[in-house]
């Protein structure tokens, strides 16, 4: 049994006059926007460099912290042993 296939319909074009899509079709200024394309880092590199950024600052920031709390973890783990020890 062969069941026929539909083909997928279309988004219309963005028009200046739809709120949503106004962005899309009038951004002349190059400048990103919601209906920017990104396929890979490079891309937000050079198309966005305020958002690469600001997305390096976050993981550093949470590389960081996560070693930070692995850092107290172990203190506190030494400690533990030390006390243990003295008694």
């Amino acid at each position: 049994m062969t069941v026929p296939i539909q083909p997928v319909p279309q988004a219309p074009p963005p028009s200046a006059a739809d709120p949503d899509t106004a962005a899309a079709a009038v951004s002349t200024n190059n400048e990103p926007s919601n209906s920017t394309k990104i396929s890979s880092i490079g891309d937000l590199k050079t198309q966005a460099p305020k958002v690469y950024y600001q997305m390096m600052v976050s993981i550093a920031t949470s590389m960081i912290k996560s070693m930070h709390k692995r850092d107290q973890r172990l203190k506190e783990m030494w400690r533990e042993a030390r006390k243990n020890d003295k008694v």
